[in-house]
């Protein structure tokens, strides 16, 4: 995910309103295909804008490499799941015990499951590796063919072998007053004859097995022995579950990215991120989770614009504008993820945050006006904003008068101007178009409406209208 850091698991403060709003929770869906992780690591990568452009290039050609190497990146993903689910099952500690022969014991226990799963990695990335040619995963598979050779995992299962200590602990110590033992060493075993060990000179002392005292002592030297080879064991089974932890994780997006992929039945395109450009430019750009539902009738739209950051989209009610709204954001999210986006070209500036201020439905308690819980939600949104952001307003403000929610409109749409945002703004409101007809950097587009009163579903360049057409579904549905 990153060229040179971990992917952070953590969800946005807007998670909700952003999945709710833009109807991700399909694409969600479609991205995990039932599996959980997936779609917890799928929904964090998409809710948090990626805002360096070369990141953004760097995702975008890893997932180029699994869109050409499925196969590879789902064995991965399974030998990862696969590891990391025995090492759950296998270990009752976490990282944390008093009893270093425990430790060391569980230790082996999970080592011993890393070095057959390290042995598939390294196959998979002796196997494919040339297909890949991504710095992501060149890098990736450079490191495991140089790690995990065959000499290194040999001598670990050697070393995990001796760790089992078949024949008792062996340890040097040196005697301090009152022949207190200290600095405790532990041995390397050694394979010794029977014959050997006749000619050896052995001091051996035997305790009664009545000796309760005894023994708990033979076992506090045993711990002793193997404190210090406790610590080391338990760094390496942490750093072994780390390294099958952030591989899961990170092939998990990628694979939701893959499952997405095949679901769609439109086409996608890679798309270009900007930096300091100020344009916008898309062709048959579509709704991502309308298309899940309904397949290839999904309407796309198309736009072409440079320098403009505020988008006031009216006319004919059921005309499409929340659809091309949501489109809109969902391609924002997916570019900034390091996705495909569903269209076949876009364009867009990298934005440094994306948020939805959507009409929501009336407190059923009445404990708040409808105003006055959108003026909360904009407040909350105003508190997390960052320069340069994304803002997608629908209907906002209209359950006033025309007059008074315009001017609270205009005002908040100022505001955030000079913040740099880029507006798509879904409204009725006549008079607030008005207010913002001469901006320069705004754009007017509607949807489209025939003659006849049919529906395109098509967002058109025009001047606002006064009406919204609302008389043409009063007619459809009594039949006039």
């Amino acid at each position: 995910m990153y060229p040179n850091k971990n992917f952070d698991l953590k969800e946005p403060w807007n998670a909700q309103p952003l999945i709710k709003d833009l109807e991700l929770e399909r694409l969600l869906m479609a991205m995990a295909n039932g599996d959980e992780f997936i779609y917890q690591v799928s929904k964090v990568a998409l809710l948090n804008p990626e805002t360096q452009k070369d990141t953004i290039l760097y995702r975008q050609a890893v997932l180029k490499d699994c869109l050409n190497n499925q196969n590879a990146v789902r064995e991965l993903y399974d030998i990862a799941v696969t590891t990391t689910n025995e090492i759950k099952r296998s270990l009752f500690w976490l990282g944390s015990s008093d009893n270093p022969s425990l430790v060391v014991d569980e230790c082996v226990r999970a080592l011993k499951i890393f070095v057959p799963s390290l042995r598939r990695i390294r196959s998979v990335a002796e196997r494919f590796s040339e297909k890949f040619e991504s710095i992501g995963f060149s890098t990736l598979f450079s490191v495991i063919k140089s790690e995990f050779s065959d000499e290194y995992l040999t001598v670990l299962e050697t070393h995990l072998n001796n760790l089992k200590f078949e024949d008792g602990v062996s340890a040097c110590v040196k005697l301090d007053e009152g022949n207190a033992f200290t600095e405790y060493k532990l041995q390397k075993p050694q394979k010794t004859s029977f014959l050997d060990k006749l000619r050896e000179r052995q001091y051996t002392f035997q305790l009664d097995p009545r000796d309760e005292a005894g023994a708990q002592i033979l076992g506090q030297m045993r711990n002793s022995a193997l404190k210090k080879a406790s610590l080391v064991l338990n760094e390496a089974v942490k750093n072994a579950l780390n390294f099958f932890n952030i591989l899961k994780t990170e092939v998990a997006f990628y694979l939701g990215c893959l499952n997405l992929y095949q679901k769609l039945r439109k086409p996608v395109c890679f798309p270009v991120p900007l930096e300091e450009e100020e344009r916008l430019e898309f062709r048959e750009l579509y709704d991502v989770s309308l298309s899940l539902l309904i397949g290839e009738n999904t309407v796309g739209n198309n736009l072409s614009c440079s320098g403009k950051r505020l988008f006031v989209i009216t006319g004919a009610n059921r005309g499409g504008k929340t659809t091309f709204l949501r489109s809109i954001g969902q391609a924002q999210l997916l570019m900034q993820c390091g996705c495909f986006v569903a269209a076949k070209q876009f364009v867009a500036p990298v934005r440094s945050c994306v948020f939805t201020h959507f009409k929501k439905e009336e407190d059923p308690q009445g404990m708040v006006g409808k105003l006055e819980e959108e003026l909360k939600r904009m407040s909350e949104i105003v508190d997390h904003a960052k320069r340069g952001g994304l803002i997608l307003f629908n209907e906002s403000f209209s359950t006033t008068n025309d007059r008074e929610g315009s001017e609270i409109a205009r005002q908040i749409v100022d505001a955030l101007l000079k913040r740099e945002f880029a507006i798509f703004y879904v409204t009725h409101l006549y008079e607030f178009t008005k207010l913002v007809r001469n901006y320069e950097n705004a754009i007017f587009l509607k949807a489209e409406r025939k003659e006849d009163g049919k529906r395109t579903y098509k967002i058109i360049e025009g001047v606002p209208e006064q009406t919204s057409y609302a008389k043409d579904l009063f007619y459809k549905v009594f039949a006039y």
